[in-house]
């Protein structure tokens, strides 16, 4: 599987862990930006998950 970002690949594919009916793998931070599309893809099929980034504001600092 594979990140992209507004249909650009980020980094490299990587392997997915499956428990039960759902896969996860976790991508070290990076800034994404506001209204961009943020896709997960997979190998072998063509379909990919896809959702749009939105701005929620200022963070506080830890």
């Amino acid at each position: 599987m594979w990140l992209t970002q507004d249909g650009d690949r980020v980094g490299k594919a990587q392997t997915a862990r499956r428990k039960g009916k759902n896969l996860s793998y976790t991508w070290s931070g990076f800034e994404q930006g506001t209204d961009a599309t943020m896709c997960v893809r997979f190998k072998g099929i063509n379909r990919a998950a896809c959702d749009k980034t939105k701005y929620t504001g200022d963070r506080a600092s830890f």
